[in-house]
């Protein structure tokens, strides 16, 4: 199957690929329609460029904590938030 015609035709190819009608599959309607529903989503959130699901590490140095904690005379114990304000014909906006 390239590509499924319809969602019935996507159930039913799911149920081929997991052994029906050889197996029992004991899965309720309301289940399968749930799972399209969801792989359907976590499609469409996904597809564009080929983007995938990816996790890095990074390895924080000293140097990563030395740049976020503030100057000896503000708060020396934890980590920095900035602000900033712009403005742009006539609206002012702060972040």
């Amino acid at each position: 199957m390239a590509q499924p015609a319809s969602r019935t035709d996507l159930v039913n190819y799911c149920k081929r690929q997991l052994g029906a009608p050889v197996l029992e599959i004991n899965v309720a309607d309301e289940q399968i329609d749930d799972l399209v529903d969801d792989a359907l989503q976590y499609f469409h959130e996904r597809h564009f460029d080929g983007v995938v699901q990816t996790y890095l590490k990074y390895k924080i140095t000293q140097d990563d904590i030395d740049r976020g904690l503030g100057r000896a005379g503000s708060n020396p114990m934890g980590l920095v938030t900035t602000t900033a304000s712009a403005t742009i014909d006539g609206a002012t906006a702060s972040f």
